[in-house]
């Protein structure tokens, strides 16, 4: 999905290479985690979707919290107009 050969991306998995800063980005995009992440000593995959959990639970918390205000909002309008 990176567009890299399966030997590529062995050898930075591997440590045998080091990917340059845009490949780096691209990794982290990929995975939807900041870049730092990959260089941690934490950065297991468990801990990982720990991170991407944290990060896009509140997102979504905060989306639907959102949305269900406005849906309430309506309702209450509508419900004043008739």
């Amino acid at each position: 999905m990176l567009n890299k050969g399966y030997n590529y991306i062995n050898s930075i998995e591997g440590g045998v290479s080091f990917p340059p800063p845009q490949v780096i980005d691209e990794i982290a995009s990929f995975l939807h985690i900041e870049p730092e992440i990959l260089f941690s000593k934490n950065a297991c995959p468990k801990n990982i979707n720990s991170s991407f959990k944290k990060k896009y639970s509140a997102s979504l918390a905060a989306t639907l919290i959102s949305r269900v205000s406005a849906e309430i909002e309506k309702v209450c309008r509508d419900s004043l107009e008739k």
